[in-house]
């Protein structure tokens, strides 16, 4: 989704995170399972966090871009599980992305 902005600004929102490892983790009913399955969750939020980062949205003709895309994640809880597992947002490999 791209919402403009006043300023000729745009700005890129994404929200196809997948969620599949965190339904795991809601599910797991033993805490070797809840373990598995939050590190499941947590490598895909950085994997897809990769793939925002090497899409370069701000080199596409006629958009606008800020020096930033959102990933939005639609439930709440899956991004407060993540950050309660890692407790600290590190840089990524491109100064203009963060994850945890």
């Amino acid at each position: 989704m791209i919402v403009h902005l006043p300023e000729d600004k745009d700005i890129v929102i994404d929200a196809k995170v997948s969620l599949k490892a965190y339904e795991r983790f809601v599910a797991a009913t033993d805490d070797s399972a809840r373990a598995m399955a939050i590190n499941e969750h947590l490598a895909s939020l950085r994997r897809h966090v990769d793939e925002l980062s090497a899409r370069n949205y701000d080199e596409i003709d006629n958009l606008r871009t800020l020096d930033f895309v959102l990933m939005f994640i639609p439930v709440e809880s899956a991004f407060i599980e993540a950050v309660r597992a890692t407790r600290v947002f590190t840089a990524t490999r491109s100064p203009r992305t963060f994850r945890w």
